[in-house]
């Protein structure tokens, strides 16, 4: 539970303290909009409808939003268009209404995900829904919040690779997974331990390491892993697919420096 805490409390810091027994959308299937934390000009921001009520009215895009259709609430970051160095939080109803518009995304992997991008037109949001701010140096993904979680995936996968390989019984196979397992184990313990000014390039090194495990996987399995469906195949897809999600610029710039350089 610490891990999971820890992630609560840095991606959603303010929803996290603010939610109470009393809360109307406690217990509700939710997803979660990060707009408001990516880095660069905003593209998803708040802004107060002036009506006196406490209102709100959201404007811009969301490239990401992983469960439509399958949750109920959705915790939304957006930042402020009269200062953008602040995130609002707000709790938005995933269903359609008024301005809200979804296009789901034709994912190479985790297509069950229900993945989609969301256009946000002028979405009226009821004084009630908006949970507080927090600055946005302290929460955006510039500040490297939530990098620890997502680098399990590789692992997780790196790991079902290793499994695959032992399955196939070659000797050269076998091998293989256990050079594979043991290298997951030094990066989960890289993960762990390390400081959050080096996380970038720990997570870089599980990305590198799920990708050198599907390819082994793939030239374990031989020609069934160019069959569209196969357990080496899928691993391939999803690799390419942790290469990219959950990332933050640090990461993109530990994978394309050369591992000597880092050194």
């Amino acid at each position: 539970m610490g891990l999971l805490a820890d992630w609560l409390d840095s991606m959603t810091p303010r929803a996290h303290r603010t939610c109470d027994s009393t809360t109307s959308w406690l217990g509700a299937r939710a997803g979660i909009v990060q707009a408001g934390l990516l880095p660069g000009p905003p593209i998803l921001t708040a802004t107060s409808d002036g009506a006196g009520a406490g209102g709100w009215r959201l404007t811009g895009i969301s490239p990401w939003c992983t469960g439509w259709g399958m949750v109920d609430e959705l915790l939304v970051a957006a930042r402020l268009r009269e200062d953008i160095a602040t995130v609002a939080w707000f709790m938005v109803s995933a269903t359609a209404q008024p301005g809200l518009r979804s296009q789901r995304l034709n994912l190479h992997a985790v297509g069950a995900t229900e993945t989609v991008a969301l256009t946000f037109d002028g979405v009226t949001i009821d004084g009630s829904r908006f949970l507080g701010t927090d600055p946005f140096s302290t929460v955006g993904h510039a500040a490297g919040n939530g990098l620890r979680p997502n680098g399990s995936l590789a692992l997780g996968l790196g790991q079902r690779c290793a499994n695959g390989l032992a399955a196939l019984g070659r000797a050269q196979a076998v091998a293989a997974a256990d050079e594979l397992t043991q290298r997951i184990s030094q990066i989960r313990e890289q993960l762990d331990t390390t400081t959050p000014d080096d996380m970038a390039a720990a997570r870089a090194s599980a990305n590198q390491l799920a990708i050198q495990a599907a390819t082994a996987f793939v030239a374990g399995s031989g020609a069934a892993s160019a069959v569209a469906g196969s357990a080496a195949e899928r691993a391939m897809r999803e690799a390419t697919f942790l290469l990219v999600f959950g990332s933050r610029p640090q990461i993109r710039t530990a994978l394309l420096t050369p591992q000597t350089a880092r050194r």
